[in-house]
């Protein structure tokens, strides 16, 4: 997953997105590693309670370059809120500017941001939570300017960050590859690491008192076919950490 969010796009923005059904961890951070960004920020438009942000008036305005405009300076503000008002009651209703600078403009004030409160060599790794919520979203996929609002706040995010947004739906971007000045990237969804979950649940008292053999055995010159009921195992819990998303059942794993 870590290597995955080091890939760029040239002269262009690269969003990196994950998307899934609901209830498959999207939101779970696993990204970070030693050689990760320094500092990781988390942008949530819906289900996170008082966490949330979002426009208010929730609609953009009928002008698509004025919607794009409108969300670049949503999300520079979304973000100082963040840095300069941690202690800030939410939800977080963020006043649409109705008179927004060009993106450039936007650009240039997030940067000074982040560079003031975090440094000026700092890598910086982004969560857009739920992001087609953080403005009203039209049916019509031919005209849309909350598509225009959200590519505005993602162009802003992606030029001094790294951007992972995650929905049920890919975000309102051209793919990788094209002209635009911003594209989309995907990502695989990082799987649990059970053998982890296991060994922390081995070290929880209150559970390996009630159950001591709650743990993997550990095969020293085993037979292929224990070996393979074993990763079977694994792969059989793997999914089924995911609910009810989840496969009913795994195929013995070849090993």
């Amino acid at each position: 997953m870590a290597k995955q969010l080091h890939r760029r796009g040239g002269e262009r923005y690269l969003v990196k997105y994950i998307c899934s059904p609901s209830k498959t961890g999207k939101t779970c951070q696993h990204f970070s590693r030693a050689t990760s960004p320094t500092t990781s920020l988390y942008l949530a438009f819906d289900n996170n309670g008082d966490r949330n942000f979002e426009v208010s008036p929730y609609t953009p305005s009928d002008d698509v370059m004025v919607a794009e405009e409108q969300g670049a300076a949503f999300a520079v503000e979304c973000v100082r809120i963040l840095l300069e008002e941690p202690d800030r009651e939410g939800p977080h209703e963020v006043p649409r500017n109705d008179n927004p600078p060009a993106v450039e403009r936007s650009q240039e004030v997030l940067s000074e941001l982040l560079d003031r409160h975090l440094g000026k060599d700092s890598e910086i790794l982004l969560h857009v939570d739920e992001h087609r919520r953080m403005c009203h979203r039209r049916t019509e996929a031919e005209y849309d300017p909350g598509a225009w609002f959200c590519g505005g706040a993602m162009e802003v995010l992606a030029c001094r960050t790294r951007v992972v947004a995650t929905y049920i739906e890919p975000p309102p971007l051209e793919p990788r590859g094209s002209s635009s000045r911003v594209s989309r990237d995907p990502v695989a969804l990082p799987r649990i690491d059970v053998d982890k979950v296991m060994d922390y649940l081995a070290t929880r008292h209150s559970i390996s008192e009630k159950y001591p053999q709650l743990r993997f055995p550990q095969l020293k010159r085993a037979r292929r076919d224990a070996e393979r009921l074993l990763a079977t195992l694994k792969a059989a819990l793997c999914h089924g950490s995911r609910g009810k998303e989840g496969a009913r059942s795994v195929a013995h794993a070849g090993v």
